[in-house]
């Protein structure tokens, strides 16, 4: 195996300066601890659930009745709200 290679070898490099390889993954770290506790966090986050429950009786009618002619309707109807 020749030791010319072209390029830098980071690997290489690494192992010839283990103090200085240790030092920057010590500080790497810490600024990656101190920017995780840095991040903003907020305790109820803003955003829209939007739920509905569409209950429609028909008596003497089909399931399928109901759904196509009063059920689909209103759910888009509502949707717009």
């Amino acid at each position: 195996m020749t030791t010319h290679s072209k390029g830098f070898n980071l690997s290489l490099w690494a192992l010839k300066h283990p103090a200085l390889t240790r030092y920057l993954l010590v500080v790497l770290l810490v600024l990656g601890f101190n920017a995780y506790f840095l991040l903003g966090q907020d305790e109820d986050p803003p955003f829209t659930f939007r739920a509905m429950v569409v209950r429609t009786y028909w008596p003497g009618a089909t399931a399928q009745q109901v759904a196509e002619q009063v059920t689909d309707k209103l759910e888009r109807t509502l949707q717009e709200v």
